[in-house]
């Protein structure tokens, strides 16, 4: 994928649809599964993935797509 051999560690695609914010997470180090756990807990999301790549679907606001944001970042 070339966003992901573009990026340091971790790249992300945000898409947004009425109310549903579409994600897909991609890393090169860092595993993914877990934080995609938390994601659909905290987020009362649905999705998947493995290790490397994670996608989901959320109603969830701005706001919570910038906390999304900072908690890769912490991550990264």
């Amino acid at each position: 994928n070339k966003l992901q051999d573009k990026a340091s560690n971790i790249a992300g695609v945000f898409s947004k649809e009425k109310d549903i914010y579409r994600i897909q997470i991609m890393s090169k180090e860092t595993n993914l599964k877990e934080i995609s756990k938390e994601l659909i807990e905290k987020y009362d999301g649905r999705g998947g993935g493995n290790a490397n790549s994670i996608q989901g679907q959320f109603n969830i606001n701005k706001k919570q797509v910038e906390e999304i944001i900072d908690l890769f970042e912490r991550n990264n």
